[in-house]
């Protein structure tokens, strides 16, 4: 959430994003916060696509693809992948940006050059850093929601291990108490108790569980930084804009929260997140 700026100084987990503090150039037309299409996420009114790309890479299935785009801001992109089973081998190809997966359909199996396999089924979350070389297998009926930076930028180095997201964190197992000092001056209700864990910094992204006690802050003097996507694993989440269009999300649900946002920012209930922005030079 709004938590990944200033932190400067207070724990490891914090240091990849306390650099958000940085200005940034804000959209002045005020940006709604973007849910995940729930029909799209179910595999409802995807568009096939060709597969010319990845003939070159294919070493097992036929790759018919259907997508959907759910979010194209200025920092990251949104989509909703679905393929054949198939397998694609990278070592010719790497990665050309660190990619957050949340499998919602079938098995994920991802094999480094050096043999470790990884499988991945519905629920669980992953990202593959930058660089990766491995193959990528998917078994069944797969589909994927993916965010990727909207600007990836050159590989500079080959390889990598995926990176599945700590489940005790995101069950909110030893997670690292931060102070809410640079919160103070937006906060209307409630305290803003925080505790944090560092889940993947990478060269593109940079994602944290964030857990909070209830309260709200308001940010119409201070718009939202950077594109945010937003996973919620417990509690509630409402935000309400300034037009008092307001939208309510609970534990399973997945939005972006655009860079310019400027309504209310409400956490109900022990309220916990996955939260991943674009990394900070």
């Amino acid at each position: 959430m709004h938590t990944l700026t200033r932190r400067t100084g207070v724990a490891t987990a914090t240091v990849a994003i306390a650099v958000l503090t940085s200005a940034h150039a804000l959209a002045q037309d005020h940006p709604s916060p973007v849910r995940m299409d729930p029909d799209r996420m179910a595999g409802l009114g995807l568009t096939s696509v060709p597969n010319d790309g990845y003939i070159d890479i294919l070493v097992d299935g036929s790759l018919e693809f259907e997508v959907a785009s759910l979010f194209t801001g200025q920092e990251l992109r949104a989509s909703i992948f679905a393929s054949t089973p198939a397998t694609t081998d990278h070592r010719n190809r790497p990665l050309e940006y660190d990619e957050f997966v949340l499998v919602l359909n079938g098995k994920l199996v991802l094999t480094e050059q050096n043999g470790r396999a990884q499988e991945f089924s519905p629920g669980d979350v992953v990202i593959l850093p930058k660089g990766y070389t491995g193959t990528w297998e998917m078994r069944g009926d797969y589909r994927e929601l993916a965010v990727v930076p909207a600007t990836p930028g050159d590989i500079t180095e080959e390889g990598g291990s995926p990176v599945r997201m700590d489940p005790d964190m995101m069950a909110g197992l030893n997670l690292t108490p931060i102070p809410n000092d640079g919160f103070i001056d937006i906060l209307v209700e409630g305290e803003l108790e925080f505790t944090l864990g560092n889940l993947f910094s990478g060269e593109n992204l940079t994602s944290v569980v964030v857990e909070s006690t209830p309260a709200k802050t308001d940010h119409r003097d201070r718009p939202l930084e950077y594109d945010e996507f937003v996973l919620v694993l417990n509690g509630g989440l409402v935000l309400t804009e300034q037009n008092g269009r307001v939208q309510e999300f609970r534990p399973g649900d997945a939005l972006i929260v655009p860079k310019g946002y400027t309504g209310t920012w409400e956490q109900l209930g022990t309220y916990r997140e996955l939260a991943l922005i674009v990394a900070q030079d």
